[in-house]
């Protein structure tokens, strides 16, 4: 190098080369994520944040509305319009929503946009549901462009902490009912096993006595339990009920009655009356066959 191009030279000046080379190779490995639109390729954490973000913000938003119209409007026609406005205007734009991104899905695993019309065909939109959630994209650019950029934090905290709360959602709306109903049968199991205390003095006080005891208390039983508010004999009819105790419950103030038949000498127990304990809380051999 000449003197003369050595003494021009400054250690402190800004670089001269250019950056574009670099630019435009990130632009050819990512291509621009455009949510509502018919072109470009969406990965599957980015599907499920949109996909569940945007339903989960509809069904919030038409929820509100529906609150508010409940507490403010008064006609109930008018109520009811506004609530079917505000519940189509959501499902509209999930339907959207979901047009849009399960087409930009498709293309992410190179597959035309027309596969859409599988979804609508019974059981296999199920199982095709599952493979465009399960199906990776292809690598690199394909037919419909590159793949869309990086994941931010929060689309992969929404695209996979949705999909897990709303199956701890479908778990608790499953678990939390058939819990309840084994709370009740709890309740009920003791009343069912109060009443069955009282058969073998039943029995001998029929030998004595020949007739049905007018009391539960002659026969030294309970009269009421810590769910039963009462049992009452029904010396008529020959058998004896416990109803149970005032509460929130759907058995609250309800009966169960042990019937004793004379003729055979043998028991049954029973909600066939108007007041019985729902059959869904009560033994098989309670229900009516």
């Amino acid at each position: 190098m000449k003197d003369s191009q050595l003494s021009n030279l400054q250690p402190y000046q800004t670089p001269q080369s250019s950056l574009e080379q670099f630019k435009s190779k990130t632009e050819e490995e990512y291509g621009e994520f455009k949510l509502f639109s018919l072109e470009g390729r969406v990965g599957r954490i980015r599907y499920l944040a949109y996909s569940t973000g945007i339903a989960g913000l509809a069904i919030a938003i038409a929820g509100i509305v529906v609150l508010l119209t409940n507490f403010l409007v008064s006609n109930t026609e008018v109520n009811r319009a506004i609530m079917m406005f505000t519940v189509g205007i959501a499902v509209i734009v999930m339907l959207v929503n979901s047009f849009f991104l399960m087409i930009q899905r498709l293309h992410d695993f190179n597959l035309s946009g027309w596969f859409l019309l599988l979804s609508l065909v019974p059981i296999i939109n199920s199982i095709f549901g599952l493979l465009v959630l399960a199906i990776p994209g292809t690598r690199g650019t394909n037919q419909f462009g590159p793949p869309g950029p990086p994941n931010k934090p929060t689309e992969t905290i929404l695209g996979l902490g949705l999909p897990v709360l709303a199956v701890v959602g479908i778990v608790a709306a499953v678990a939390v009912p058939a819990y309840q109903v084994f709370q009740q049968r709890v309740k009920v199991s003791e009343a069912i096993q109060l009443l069955n205390v009282l058969k073998t003095p039943t029995e001998e006080y029929l030998l004595v006595y020949h007739k049905f005891p007018p009391q539960v208390e002659v026969l030294g039983g309970k009269t009421a339990g810590k769910y039963t508010a009462q049992i009452l004999s029904n010396p008529k009819e020959f058998y004896f009920e416990a109803t149970m105790k005032p509460d929130e419950t759907t058995i609250a103030g309800k009966a169960i009655r042990l019937i004793f038949d004379p003729q055979s000498n043998q028991w049954s127990c029973s909600v066939d009356f108007p007041n019985g304990i729902d059959q869904k809380y009560v033994p098989s051999v309670c229900k009516k066959p």
